[in-house]
Formats: C-alpha cells, structure tokens, sequence
C-alpha cells in the first residue's frame, strides 16, 4: 500500500485560506444562502492560528463563523471563536459592545445546540430565565429557534 504524507495546515498556514473559501461556498450551498466575503482581519487570523485540530478544525471554525454571519456580506473576526480570532490586533478599532454581543452569540448557539433546540433547555444551561433568553435572542435578531 502507498502512504501519502500530507503535512499539518499548521506547516502550510497558505492553504487556509483556500480552504476556508472552500467551506464557506459548502455551507451557502447547503444552507440556501449568499456566502460571505472573507474580510482581510479573518484573512490574517486564518494564516496566523497553528489549527492543532488541523483541517477538521478549521473546517468547524468556518461552519460556526458562517452560521454567526448569516446574512451578512462579509466574515468578520468576531464571527469566528476567540481563540482564533485573538491572533488577530484588532486593536480599539471596534467597541466593546460588538466584541460582547459576539460572545453572547457564539454562548447562545452553543446552549441551543446542546439543548437541542428548547429554549428553556438552553435558558437554564446559560443561567438565565427563558424570558431573558428570547429578549437576547430578540435584541441580537436570532430567530432561526
């Protein structure tokens, strides 16, 4: 049998983009929706991050910021989780409040996600009353649950 070696993204960050690109045109294909652009910020994240879950990570990372960014033109770096997007200096280009409402969102799809969709499941996974979630879910307008 014949082994073929492919070496980590981490050694070849150049391809992670390409890749990227690759997953978001799935996912705009499967979900019935415009794809996003890439913006340079996400770019510069995607090349800078070492990914040691490796193409299957970046694969998720580019799933769940596309599902943050749903009808949204452009993939931003708080579309994408911290870890990854900390490799960026974003600096004191963006406020507070928009760097706080991507947390919220990434915690609120996570707990929907485990609750299988009940809101009262994820309420109580956020620590939240069921009301406090669908006023977050009203005020970020997420309403795919």
């Amino acid at each position: 049998a014949c082994r073929i070696e492919i070496p980590p993204l981490r050694d070849r960050p150049e391809d992670a983009e390409a890749l990227a690109e690759a997953y978001l045109d799935q996912c705009a294909e499967r979900y019935g929706v415009q794809r996003p652009e890439i913006s340079r910020d996400v770019r510069v994240a995607l090349m800078a991050y070492a990914w040691p879950g490796n193409v299957r990570e970046l694969k998720n990372v580019i799933e769940l910021a596309a599902f943050y960014a749903r009808g949204e033109k452009t993939l931003r770096p708080e579309h994408l989780p911290i870890e990854v997007a900390e490799t960026v200096d974003r600096g004191a280009s963006e406020p507070l409040s928009t760097h706080i409402e991507a947390v919220e969102r990434r915690e609120i799809a996570l707990a929907m996600r485990k609750a299988a969709g009940s809101r009262t499941d994820a309420a109580k996974i956020l620590g939240v009353s069921r009301k406090g979630l669908l006023d977050r879910l009203r005020r970020l307008r997420i309403d795919e649950w």
